[in-house]
């Protein structure tokens, strides 16, 4: 009886391969691959992937363009963030009333620019400013397609710029900012961050929320 070569017969894992099932274990790889390049910005909003075209992390049912998968891992990571704070009581929210305006902030800090803008404006170092005056409008159809600073601070010359206060800067608040500097060069946006800026602190009254100034 004839004995088969062993050389001339194809592995099972190799022939699996080269059938449908490696075809779809390309594709999730390269779907992998295209994912993190998405997540990272490394490729353009404007390129979409759709099942079809080419599986994304695996999952066939999934349709969502770039912008829309980071948006989504940003706010699985804020929601993630916030809880984390809110169980060990760092994030505060509450109505202030300054200067004349009353506005909602969503944390102590924010509050503490919004009293520390009051003091400059007494001070006469500013001319006046404005919480969350003006929404700016990206176009784009899908994810962060639109940007809300925090204040609007008027300077003693005229000019404006427009204020956004930080705890800490996520993934979703760096993606507006580059949208911003992209569609709206010319406006003026200054990011302030709790850790570079201590002194801001010392503004917000002991007893906030409940005081009026």
């Amino acid at each position: 009886m004839k004995q088969k070569n062993p050389l001339n017969e194809t592995r099972p894992l190799k022939k699996i391969l080269r059938g449908p099932i490696g075809l779809v274990f390309a594709l999730v790889f390269l779907g992998i691959i295209w994912g993190v390049l998405y997540y990272f910005g490394i490729l353009p909003d404007e390129w979409v992937f759709r099942p079809g075209l080419i599986v994304f992390a695996g999952l066939a049912t999934v349709k969502m363009t770039a912008a829309q998968f980071r948006e989504y891992m940003a706010k699985n990571e804020e929601r993630a963030t916030k809880k984390h704070h809110q169980t060990r009581g760092h994030v505060v929210a509450g109505w202030v009333e300054v200067c004349g305006k009353r506005f909602y902030c969503r944390s102590k800090f924010e509050a503490a620019y919004a009293f520390y803008l009051a003091f400059l404006k007494k001070s006469q170092m500013i001319r006046d400013f404005d919480h969350e005056p003006r929404r700016f409008e990206f176009p784009l159809k899908r994810g962060n397609n639109s940007y809300l600073p925090d204040f609007r601070v008027t300077m003693p010359n005229g000019s404006e710029k427009y204020v956004e206060v930080k705890g800490w800067l996520d993934k979703a608040s760096k993606t507006k900012l580059k949208r911003m500097k992209k569609y709206f060069p010319d406006v003026l946006v200054e990011v302030v961050l709790q850790k570079d800026s201590p002194g801001v602190m010392r503004f917000l009254p002991k007893d906030w929320p409940n005081v009026e100034q």
